[in-house]
């Protein structure tokens, strides 16, 4: 007697109408998580840049800040207040503060951007940790293209910095 083995047509096209089933399903939802994915990553991500610039700033005890470029939805991690002794911004924003990095929001992808930055030190929107941790309070807001979800990191007088989701 001869033994039949491997599948029938029939078993294949169930299986293969099952898997298109569930990808119909699965797609739409990973379309609508990945912009909020995006948004939480770089909050976190901006929010974790803010811790490490305040213990630099008390470890290295001088003072550290971050400028904010709202029109190139860009951050500057600032080293010092440059050859002026005054803060001001990175180069790339008419200033002369000594620039460690830049951060583009675009490159998370999904249109992550800033919603709002609220100004922070002499008007700028410039965030500095002074050599004890302290620093300016601040709002920023960080969104995708969709708008939902935002994301808030605040730091306070004290130099707390607290990231929530709005």
């Amino acid at each position: 007697m001869r033994k039949n083995s491997g599948f029938t047509l029939m078993e294949l096209m169930v299986v293969i109408a099952l898997i298109g089933v569930l990808a119909s399903l699965a797609v739409p939802e990973y379309i609508n998580w990945l912009p909020r994915y995006r948004a939480k990553k770089a909050a976190m991500e901006l929010s974790g840049q803010l811790h490490k610039v305040k213990l630099k700033a008390v470890r290295e005890n001088r003072s550290h800040g971050v400028y904010f470029d709202s029109n190139s939805d860009r951050y500057y991690v600032l080293t010092g207040d440059g050859t002026n002794n005054m803060w001001d911004g990175p180069p790339a924003a008419g200033g002369d503060d000594d620039t460690e990095r830049f951060v583009d929001l675009p490159a998370y992808g999904s249109g992550i951007r800033f919603a709002n930055v609220s100004p922070g030190v002499n008007g700028e929107p410039l965030l500095v940790f002074e050599s004890r941790g302290i620093c300016n309070a601040m709002q920023i807001d960080v969104t995708n293209l969709g708008g939902s979800p935002a994301y808030r990191i605040q730091t306070t007088l004290a130099g707390a910095i607290i990231l929530d989701q709005l």
